[in-house]
């Protein structure tokens, strides 16, 4: 039997050669496949530069795919903040199956070269490609973790990543939803608790997401944080604007009496302390075709 990769192509020179090396080494009376002699460093070495290098040159492949075809306008507001995008298709359809039904399902969709969103702000959209560019077209050094800046309060509010997870629960991208995650989680983190979660921000939430939606339980576990903190400066009573949308949705009221349930406290016991779950907690699985995300350099 020849040496051909699964692919049907021919695998490296340097690592046929290290493997007939190592098979030629292998004591008589041991099948080849069981027992090797460890190869020379430097064979090793040689191996694994010659495996990087086809990996790079896969990965280099697969993004200029994402540059040919054809260039969709997506229209972002309405009025005079009204702004325009010119997005390759095939990476649009690659990172969101959302765009992908849209975009080529039907003959309509194939001659389809401008889409309209007049409900999405054009701030959150550009965030939206800051990630879908930077995750494919980022440097391919250090992590390859996509991390947005932590809000600011003038260029970008938490409010925002919020609503960015949203946008990515619409365009069915996991990886936009745990980028935004991050961000959201880390925010609340650094506070120690003394950071509450906007109520109206806790509402929107619950209108546009499932149960199961990890966003409902990292912001109403930092509302519960929040509530028990000592040097909250409203101690004692409910903070603003929390009666309100508490009367008019139970689904929100409902989802804090559950978590605190779900603590197990008891009368008489000590308090213990209250730490949040790591942040991997909070992900959604993330889809293989999104697993190449990269360390972006922060929102201008």
């Amino acid at each position: 039997m020849g040496n051909t990769a699964d692919d049907g192509s021919e695998p490296d020179e340097r690592l046929l050669s290290y493997i007939e090396e190592s098979q030629d080494l292998a004591p008589s009376g041991f099948h080849h496949h069981n027992v090797a002699k460890t190869p020379p460093p430097s064979a090793v070495q040689e191996a694994l530069d010659a495996l990087t290098a086809m990996v790079a040159e896969a990965e280099m492949a697969d993004r200029d795919s994402f540059l040919h075809g054809r260039i969709v306008t997506v229209v972002i507001g309405e009025g005079e903040s009204e702004r325009k995008w010119s997005v390759h298709e095939p990476l649009l359809s690659a990172k969101s199956p959302y765009f992908r039904r849209m975009l080529n399902d039907d003959a309509a969709g194939l001659d389809m070269k401008e889409v309209t969103f007049r409900d999405i702000a054009p701030k959150l959209f550009s965030m939206f490609m800051h990630w879908l560019y930077g995750t494919t077209f980022g440097p391919s050094s250090g992590s390859r973790i996509f991390r947005f800046p932590l809000p600011d309060d003038k260029t970008h509010t938490v409010s925002d990543y919020i609503r960015l997870y949203l946008l990515g629960v619409t365009f069915e991208i996991v990886g936009v939803k745990n980028a935004a995650i991050d961000t959201v989680y880390s925010y609340f983190a650094e506070a120690h608790g003394t950071r509450c979660p906007n109520i109206y921000d806790v509402q929107l939430v619950f209108e546009n997401t499932t149960d199961n939606s990890p966003m409902r339980r990292l912001l109403i576990a930092h509302c519960l944080f929040y509530f028990f903190n000592k040097r909250r400066p409203d101690l004692g009573r409910l903070p603003d604007t929390w009666d309100v949308v508490m009367k008019q949705d139970s689904t929100v009221s409902c989802a804090i009496l559950e978590m605190l349930a779900e603590w197990g406290w008891v009368m008489g016991s000590n308090v213990p302390p209250m730490k949040i779950k790591n942040r991997q907690s909070f992900h959604d699985p993330i889809d293989v075709d999104e697993a190449d995300s990269v360390k972006c350099e922060p929102l201008e």
